[in-house]
């Protein structure tokens, strides 16, 4: 298939007002990017059009993918720079669609990695492109990644997805002997190489590189630095895996790929991602913290979210380029870890450098500061000691000398955790390109003015420290000793998230938090000092996370639920202390239900120890519930202590019209002896249950009438202290056939569990669930398929009950403190596929028989035994 640009003028309808929309698509390294300027510099394509953008996505900041666009076309219109032009969002389409004033263009967004723009913001940038302009215009997009959103197909009927391949056999001989030698084709054919064994290389590698480009490039570049007498010997002896041995391959592959997927490469080598330490959790967030300010994650996602897109990346890279996984000899010239106590000098050409200290550590070595580390871009502490990263320790080095960061002024990412460093010293003004600065768990106190300079500074992480007081920071989550957030904060009028989330003495939030125009999440989730919310809090219409919110005990409760109306783009929504409402018609001004963006929502009531209080009207709580109606479109649905007998009917009688809700939450519901009817939620994968202490049976309404919990993957029971009996029900359809994980917590009645998990496989069993393990409880068999099993904190349990039996797949025990267990039964060995028995915190004296113990320890793979 060929991309021709006369098939612009083909598909143009004068009739139609949107343009026409390319996707170029296809593995990195084929020439998507090349294709699109021979397209764009085409003389058809340049009579043809009024007006042509470029937009290099690659440059810009991955937190605001949509204002770098509507710069960069700003940026041509007006033959000048925009970053003057102090206007929101959709004020600067609006200046760009009068500009245009229905002329015609061509938009190329190149290098737009489509895993960063988050569907609403995907949603708003089609919407923009598909009204500006006139008739006969045309966006081309060239994803970043070989994988691109479906969503992208479904742009309009004159959309179309082009899927470039390989290039021509003669292309890639052209290719390949232009970067052996700047000879022409015939010359070097005839002059260094017999010409008939060169071409018939030239066609067995061509077919097994599949004809890409890239590969061209490389292959020449190896016959270019090795000497001519060698060539025989490398098409002699040709393979994938004989190329990927070079010495050389590496190092050429590193100078040919885009300079994002080198930087992805060696952010990976500073953190290897198939590493595994109790320091993980922080090794993986300073290493996504690194890939989102290069452009390869998303600013929001959860962790796992971004650690699993890493990993399958990181596997996509080696494969598609050739590499081991373990393959360094490119990033030997660049990445050096060196031990500070040692007096290794740093090579010149070091671009990331990795320092290991240890707890004795008090200084940077003196070699930092030399002129000879001017290429540094990283500069990284980690630690030799694993047990350094306990919460509270830090290694001794207690100032940055001011010369370190006078010489090394082309760092990008600076990353110094765990420290006793109190202040950072004024000369961090001169580095101009830094865009990652992280003294998370440090002594820091004040930031100094010059922090103002850093205009690239996209990420400031000083989480965990606890002596910051003037704050102008980006997270400043587990901060648990900040009482007061400095006036100045809301000068930081490009601040997009604001993480104080876990700080347990922040009373309040500073009063001119509304000039925060740009705030995009806000994130408040265990701020358990604070009582109000400051005014203006309904301006910020760019939110899109507002969790923690608190409703005012001081008579203002309807004018802060009131503020909300106006967050027409929000997406994740948690309200807390939603006792306080006095007037319920205060919900319907709110509009959840008018809100389409919102995904999660999570309704927060205090708890209320006195059940009896009569001061508390349970009819009203009920009509602010129902008042607080969200969208059909909601994904995570939140209810937490809600104290009132009956729920509302948007949930026991409306809730098959949620058909994206996956994630129910229902905690501490404590006076309700009924469930709703979640089995209607055509998609839910994960429900969990807990504190709901009038309920004694799991039946008929939990299903409701047709409901069959089909993808439900993970259903958890939790403090259900009346619980005795979960009722199967009859369906023509399987019921529960995705369900794989089952976690009881605290069921200690439960007795009878009828309903059949026959594709159950983990079953975890945490404290208080003393029926389960009495003759009473019959139902073992219905868990049959389960393979691994988790019993923890279990006081009441003295032996396994013989219920396990049924579990012939079982291949994971875990038992962990249990401690009036006082033997494994023999039957244990009777296991065929049972290859992890761990013990923790049981028994000193627990018996295992001896020829169980033999058998374990030759048969199975893992066998661990700690006491107390």
């Amino acid at each position: 298939m060929m991309l021709r640009p006369q098939q612009f003028h083909d598909e143009d309808n004068d009739d139609d007002d949107e343009p026409f929309i390319i996707v170029i698509h296809g593995e990195v390294g084929l020439g998507k990017t090349t294709l699109a300027r021979l397209i764009f510099h085409h003389p058809w394509v340049n009579q043809h059009f009024d007006h042509r953008f470029w937009v290099d996505m690659s440059n810009f900041s991955p937190f605001e993918p949509t204002m770098s666009i509507a710069k960069e076309i700003a940026k041509s219109l007006l033959g000048k720079p925009s970053d003057h032009l102090q206007q929101t969002l959709q004020a600067m389409w609006a200046l760009l669609y009068e500009r245009l004033n229905q002329s015609r263009y061509l938009l190329v967004l190149d290098d737009l990695n489509m895993f960063l723009l988050e569907q609403h913001s995907w949603d708003q940038l089609k919407h923009i492109l598909l009204s500006m302009g006139a008739p006969g215009s045309a966006v081309i997009i060239i994803p970043a990644d070989v994988y691109y959103p479906t969503f992208a197909s479904t742009l309009g009927s004159c959309s179309i997805n082009y899927s470039l391949k390989g290039i021509s056999k003669d292309a890639w001989q052209e290719l390949f002997i232009k970067h052996e030698s700047m000879q022409p084709k015939q010359d070097i054919i005839t002059s260094t190489f017999p010409a008939d064994i060169l071409l018939q290389f030239l066609d067995r590698v061509y077919s097994e590189f599949n004809g890409f480009p890239l590969f061209a490039k490389i292959m020449g570049s190896i016959f270019r630095y090795t000497e001519t007498s060698r060539w025989r010997e490398l098409v002699d002896t040709f393979s994938i895996e004989k190329i990927r041995e070079n010495p050389s391959y590496a190092l050429i592959l590193f100078h040919n790929i885009p300079p994002k997927y080198a930087q992805f490469f060696l952010v990976n080598y500073v953190y290897d991602p198939y590493v595994e330490s109790r320091t993980q959790s922080r090794i993986i967030q300073d290493k996504q913290h690194m890939l989102v300010i290069e452009g390869f994650l998303p600013h929001s996602s959860d962790t796992q979210t971004k650690e699993a897109f890493v990993i399958d990346r990181f596997t996509y890279y080696y494969k598609h380029f050739n590499l081991s996984k373990h393959q360094k000899a490119f990033n030997l010239q660049y990445v050096c870890s060196i031990r500070v106590s040692q007096c290794s000098r740093i090579p010149q050409q070091c671009c990331h450098l990795c320092l290991l200290v240890d707890s004795n550590t008090c200084a940077f070595p003196t070699t930092l500061c030399s002129s000879r580390n001017k290429k540094l871009r990283t500069l990284i502490l980690d630690w030799e000691e694993e047990e350094m990263m306990l919460p509270n320790e830090r290694c001794q080095i207690k100032e940055i000398p001011k010369q370190l960061f006078a010489k090394l002024v082309h760092l990008r990412v600076v990353n110094l955790p765990a420290t006793m460093i109190q202040r950072i010293p004024n000369t961090v003004g001169k580095l101009l390109q830094l865009r990652y600065l992280s003294l998370s768990q440090s002594e820091i106190e004040t930031l100094p003015q010059s922090l103002c300079n850093l205009g690239n500074l996209q990420i400031l992480n000083l989480a965990h420290c606890e002596k910051l007081r003037n704050l102008h920071i980006l997270k400043l989550c587990y901060c648990t000793k900040l009482q007061v957030l400095p006036k100045s904060v809301t000068r930081l009028v490009n601040l997009q998230e604001l993480d104080i989330e876990c700080c347990p003495w922040l009373a309040e939030l500073p009063e001119d938090v509304s000039n925060m125009t740009k705030l995009v999440y806000l994130k408040m989730m265990g701020c358990v000092s604070l009582t109000r919310m400051p005014r203006g809090i309904g301006q910020l219409d760019a939110l899109y996370e507002l969790s923690g919110y608190i409703v005012p005990d001081d008579h203002h409760e309807s004018n802060a639920l009131m503020e909300l109306q106006g967050l027409t783009n929000i997406e994740q929504l948690g309200l807390r202390n939603l006792e306080r409402v006095t007037n319920p018609e205060v919900a319907q001004i709110v509009q959840l239900h008018e809100k389409k963006m919102l995904r999660h929502l999570a309704l927060h009531w205090e708890y209320w120890q006195n059940l009896d209080d009569k001061s508390i009207d349970y009819e009203t709580q009920l009509q602010l519930f129902q008042g607080l109606q969200p969208a059909s479109g909601l994904q995570k649905l939140d209810i937490i202590s809600y104290m009132g007998k009956r729920l509302p009917s948007w949930m026991t009688e409306g809730f098959s019209d949620f058909r994206t809700l996956s994630e129910v939450r229902l905690i501490n519901l404590r006076q309700c002896d009924s469930l709703p009817p979640l089995g209607q939620l055509q998609f839910l994968k994960l429900l969990e249950i807990s504190g709901m202490d009038s309920l004694s049976v799991v039946g008929d309404a939990f299903y409701g009438e047709t409901g069959t919990f089909r993808y439900l993957e993970v259903l958890i029971f939790s403090q259900m202290l009346e619980l005795e009996k979960w009722e199967k029900v009859e369906r023509e359809d399987e019921m529960f056939r995705l369900l794989r994980n089952l976690t009881l917590i605290e069921c200690p009645k439960l007795k009878e569990l009828e309903v059949c998990l026959r594709h159950l496989r983990c079953l975890a069993i945490w404290f208080n669930n003393r029926m389960l393990w009495t003759s009473s409880f019959l139902e073992w068999h219905n868990l049959k398929s389960v393979d691994s099993v988790e019993i923890v904190g279990c006081e009441e349990l003295t032996n396994l009950p013989s219920g396990i039996k049924h579990f012939k797949k079982l291949n994971q025990l875990k038992i962990i403190g249990c401690s009036k267990l006082v033997f494994l039964p023999d039957w244990l060995e009777k296991f065929r596929y049972l290859e992890s028995l761990y013990i923790f915190d049981c028994a000193a004296d627990l018996i295992i028989p001896e020829h169980l113990r033999i058998y374990l320890e030759s048969d199975i793979r893992t066998l661990k035994f700690i006491s107390h």
